[in-house]
């Protein structure tokens, strides 16, 4: 019989194996599957070398599109109290109401169970700024403003591996609405 090597065979793989067959098995330079020892060992330090790449690279991606989403979620929420704000009466409670439903996305308040948790976490009252615009002050229900500006001071991004990627970002997003609510000047 002619030895022929074994990756070359087309005998099925379950067919017995003969003297050339164990010959090559135990040649230390051909695994069974017909590639060098020497070509495995180089994948593998490639391998090693390019994961920490692909793993930074695939942080990188995850904490920008976390960064993206929270902006988002942020901007969806001053459009939705300023909203709130230019349709109702200009008052100190409904001003309050405003940043609520900035907050927990209702009017009624924090306290997880009932009525809501915060749409972002961290996300507080005290960092939303409702300014009035427009028209002659001081604005109350008698004299309501033209415009309503919200905006979210500095609500920052934290990253979930800082060790390895460093976000050190803070959004401020705001939005400007025409006060269109019952007692409005027009």
């Amino acid at each position: 019989m002619v030895n022929i090597p074994l990756q070359t065979r087309r005998t099925p793989p379950y067919a017995p194996l003969d003297r050339g067959d164990l010959q090559l098995l135990r040649d230390k330079s051909i695994n069974p599957r017909g590639t060098s020892l020497a070509q495995e060992g180089q994948s593998l330090l490639e391998f090693a070398i390019v994961l920490p790449l692909f793993l930074l690279i695939a942080f990188g991606i995850t904490e920008f599109g976390r960064a993206y989403y929270q902006y988002n979620t942020l901007s969806k929420a001053i459009r939705d109290g300023a909203r709130y704000m230019s349709s109702h009466t200009y008052s100190s409670t409904e001003i309050s109401n405003a940043q609520k439903m900035v907050v927990y996305g209702n009017t009624t308040g924090g306290g997880c169970p009932g009525s809501g948790c915060p749409v972002l976490p961290g996300l507080t009252a005290s960092s939303i700024t409702i300014t009035p615009s427009g028209g002659s002050g001081p604005f109350n229900e008698g004299n309501p403003p033209d415009w309503i500006t919200v905006q979210v001071n500095g609500y920052p991004f934290n990253s979930l591996v800082p060790g390895v990627i460093n976000l050190n970002v803070s959004f401020s997003p705001q939005i400007k609405m025409r006060y269109v609510g019952p007692n409005a000047r027009f």
